[in-house]
């Protein structure tokens, strides 16, 4: 992996890095926003899951969107405008004193990094040769997977110091990262209308080997994996059961 990022022109490494971070941002608080919302808002867990996965939703909706907005902008704007986005949602998430208002920012925190993440995929369309986009978007999904594991374990720390914190240091990593792909991003790079690798959806290991003509077949392998997860999960009893059930 390593020698493949260095062969990779620098403006691929900063969309990985922009990518993986912006997802770190958000890892750092998704875990506790069932606290959080119980604590300030008094919000159950019932309405918790509903707020939570409605803005999920949501966004999810409008990102369609967003893919029209990165087949039409310059990736350079739209990645330092959604980036900057991401920062002011969460900072509009700490100041919110309703359940209402804090659905609408988080929508838009959701939806900036969504449109950042589309932005990236078309940028390593656009940056590198069909036979190494495989790669890079394997490469992309396994920083996310390392993102997702190592925010959490961040946000601990920062919430042991104060429950508004890793709200605020997440506004901080989405300036940070506008500000320094206002400096370093590619300015001419243009979206390119084409099919997104579907190996992208893969771990480095596997994805960097996957072809379009043996795509059914990994799709249906990992389709079976994340089944038997599923099952792992229903029946473990032990931390060691639900860790094996994990790595499914």
């Amino acid at each position: 992996m390593l020698r493949a990022l260095k062969g990779y022109p620098a403006a691929v490494r900063l969309l990985l890095f922009t990518t993986f971070t912006l997802t770190m941002a958000r890892a750092i608080t998704l875990p506790y926003l069932v606290v959080y919302l119980s604590t300030h808002l008094g919000l159950s867990v019932g309405q918790t899951g509903l707020l939570v996965g409605g803005a999920m939703l949501l966004a999810s909706m409008l990102s369609l969107y967003g893919g029209h907005l990165v087949d039409t902008l310059h990736s350079h704007t739209l990645i330092v405008a959604c980036t900057l986005v991401f920062a002011v949602a969460f900072l509009g998430i700490v100041a919110s004193t309703s359940a209402a208002l804090f659905f609408c920012f988080l929508v838009i925190a959701y939806l900036a990094q969504t449109v950042v993440d589309i932005a990236a995929k078309a940028g390593f369309c656009a940056l590198l040769p069909e036979n190494q986009r495989g790669e890079v978007f394997a490469i992309k999904y396994t920083f996310n997977n390392i993102a997702w594991a190592a925010g959490p374990m961040l946000g601990v720390l920062l919430i042991e110091a104060d429950d508004h914190l890793p709200f605020v240091v997440s506004a901080l990593i989405g300036l940070s990262l506008s500000l320094v792909y206002y400096r370093l991003g590619e300015r001419n790079l243009l979206s390119l209308r084409e099919e997104r690798p579907a190996a992208g959806f893969t771990q480095y290991l596997i994805g960097r080997r996957i072809t379009r003509q043996h795509l059914m077949p990994w799709l249906m392998a990992g389709m079976a994996m994340f089944v038997a997860g599923l099952l792992g999960f229903s029946v473990a009893a032990s931390a060691p059961a639900w860790c094996l059930a994990m790595l499914a």
